[in-house]
């Protein structure tokens, strides 16, 4: 809760203490003791100052702390020797024994790809990387894998899940796409701040909310410890997931692995700090999100010229385990950024990008980057061609594959001979049977197409077709 000083206007020495309690859009409800409400008189005019809640800072700084001595280098600092033969561990189970709870991402070779590698787990002495540019689908991988992990379907595992995200309306987004699986409210627990109105959170996120019955109101401290320990999939925001150690005193390891969605935008600190005071030797750690996109929000300079404003995806991404090829700089995306500059980089998609497109078409769009730390998905569900041919040159190397395009000329392609066929004259029998009879041939043809069009729809606009 952050603290407030109020005072009368043109009265400064008259000072009282209070704390916002709740956020409603542009609304903040203040709570004050007794001897405030008999001084004040409605209508009057205050002066209100916030102060700055330094709790979230001191978390990050504990788990910077703490991330020296209690994660490997690897996690922080992994090189290519964490994906070499002699450090793979033993896959968790077999894949191919595996089928999907989502099946759009079952027949997303690339969204498939990374879930399996995340479910083996075979060098999750690094940070496996989800790179989804935009439309791509990273949060319907991620939320898959997670199900994967914590269920399976045909080869079940049983670990326990640790979900962030940097903001709450994300961490919801990945609460409601996992409740669609984990109906239990005692397996999938959502942690939300006590100062949260409840009327601004989704019925579906809701019912995970422990102590939330509908309209109900939750404990001001959140979650007690047999709730969180019973749980399989904790969903949280990076800073609600750092205190999770402290109060009410989760212990380490008791997370197999911790996923942070969208971490592209948030501080390296605050990505640090639940996977400092919560994850052992033996976990895992899974980033989503797109490091070529906008970055955290860094308001001091100072803190920007110091590498505040590079998010932990980032970092991890310019580091040779994560590029293309045998550890050299990337040939496209964020490493040649980075690395070379963006006239660099174009001069090398000009030479390659022909190169690239034909063996990615045979390797099912993995490129070479090290399927068993990274997977960049390529194949976008949101945006027209038109729109992504700019951003696709730049950072992505001229990969993505726009599906949306397709999709819409198969259904104008579909209304066309609709229209075509139906506008056709037909000339009508002289006698029609009184036994047997027929509709118009207008209308036979009508209902064919129609059943042809629905079935072009199915195919071509699944209701899911994994957007992140």
């Amino acid at each position: 809760m952050c603290q407030v000083r109020i005072n009368v206007a043109g009265q400064p020495r008259r000072v009282w203490r209070g704390r916002a309690v709740w956020i409603r859009q542009e609304t903040v409800g203040l709570s004050f003791r007794a001897d405030f409400a008999r001084a004040h008189l409605p209508g009057a005019r205050v002066e209100v100052r916030f102060l700055l809640e330094r709790a979230p800072l001191r978390l990050f700084h504990l788990g910077v702390t703490q991330a020296a001595s209690a994660l490997p280098p690897s996690l922080l600092f992994p090189t290519p020797a964490a994906a070499a033969p002699a450090a793979l561990l033993p896959p968790r189970i077999v894949t191919a024994a595996l089928g999907p709870f989502n099946p759009n991402v079952g027949s997303n070779p690339e969204q498939w790809r990374a879930v399996c590698a995340i479910v083996e787990g075979r060098a999750r002495g690094a940070p496996y990387l989800v790179w989804g540019p935009p439309g791509t689908g990273k949060t319907t991988t991620v939320v898959e894998a997670v199900l994967q992990l914590v269920r399976g379907r045909g080869a079940p595992i049983g670990m326990r899940a640790l979900v962030c995200a940097p903001s709450s309306q994300a961490a919801d987004l990945l609460c409601a796409a996992l409740g669609r699986v984990i109906a239990d409210r005692a397996q999938l627990l959502r942690v939300v701040a006590p100062t949260r109105d409840r009327r601004d959170i989704d019925a579906a996120v809701l019912r995970h909310v422990h102590g939330d019955e509908a309209g109900g109101a939750s404990s001001s401290r959140g979650p007690p410890l047999r709730a969180l320990l019973a749980a399989r999939v904790v969903v949280a925001t990076l800073s609600a997931a750092a205190k999770l150690h402290l109060d009410p005193c989760v212990p380490r390891g008791h997370f197999g692995v911790i996923v942070i969605d969208e971490a592209g935008h948030a501080l390296e600190p605050e990505a640090v700090a639940p996977v400092a005071t919560l994850l052992d030797a033996d976990g895992q750690l899974v980033l989503a999100g797109d490091p070529a996109q906008l970055g955290p929000l860094v308001h001091s300079q100072a803190a920007r010229l110091a590498g505040l404003g590079t998010s932990l995806l980032e970092r991890l991404a310019a580091r040779a385990l994560y590029h293309r090829g045998e550890g050299g700089p990337s040939s496209d995306g964020v490493g040649g950024i980075i690395g070379g500059g963006l006239q660099q980089q174009q001069q090398q998609q000009q030479q390659q990008q022909q190169q690239q497109q034909e063996e990615e078409e045979e390797e099912g769009g993995g490129g070479d980057y090290n399927p068993l730390v990274m997977t960049k998905l390529l194949r976008n569900f949101r945006s027209h061609a038109a729109l992504l041919q700019l951003p696709n040159t730049l950072f992505y190397g001229s990969q993505l594959l726009t599906l949306t395009l397709t999709m819409a000329l198969t259904l104008t392609l579909t209304l066309i001979l609709a229209v075509t066929l139906t506008l056709t004259p037909t000339p009508t029998p002289t006698r029609r049977p009184a036994a047997l009879p027929r509709r118009p041939r207008t209308r036979r043809l009508a209902a064919r197409l129609g059943g042809a069009a629905r079935a072009a729809d199915a195919t071509a606009f699944p209701r899911d077709r994994g957007q992140g």
